[in-house]
């Protein structure tokens, strides 16, 4: 929830392209975990970016 909390619009916190990117690469890896992708994931190194055209 830390990152719908950290996004929302009513979050009174300046944002940061930085925190948004840690939250959702957190997010991502939980998701991971939880179906059963990949337990082997290393917070440290997992990269991940959210491109839209």
């Amino acid at each position: 929830m830390s990152f719908f909390e950290e996004t929302k619009t009513s979050n009174p916190n300046n944002f940061s392209v930085e925190r948004h990117d840690k939250l959702l690469g957190q997010l991502l890896l939980d998701i991971r975990k939880d179906l059963g992708i990949n337990n082997t994931d290393d917070p440290q190194t997992f990269d991940f970016h959210l491109i839209s055209g």
